[in-house]
C-alpha cells in the first residue's frame, strides 16, 4: 500500500511541476506578446506621424 501511495505522490509532484513549468511558459509568451505590439503600435504612430509632416495640410 505504501509503494502505491509513493508512487501516486511522485505522480503528483510531476504534474504539479509540469503545471508550474507551462505557466512560467504562458506568462513569458504574453509578456513577449505584449510587448511585440507596444513595439507595432509605436512603429505605426511614427509612420502616420511622418506621413503627416509630408504632407502638410493646405
Amino acid at each position: 500500500m505504501r509503494s502505491f501511495q509513493y508512487n501516486i505522490g511522485l505522480r503528483l509532484q510531476v504534474l504539479n511541476g509540469v503545471r508550474c513549468m507551462y505557466s512560467t511558459y504562458a506568462r513569458i509568451m504574453a509578456d513577449q506578446a505584449a510587448k511585440l505590439r507596444d513595439d507595432l503600435i509605436d512603429v505605426i504612430r511614427q509612420i502616420i506621424a511622418e506621413s503627416n509632416s509630408d504632407n502638410p495640410p493646405v
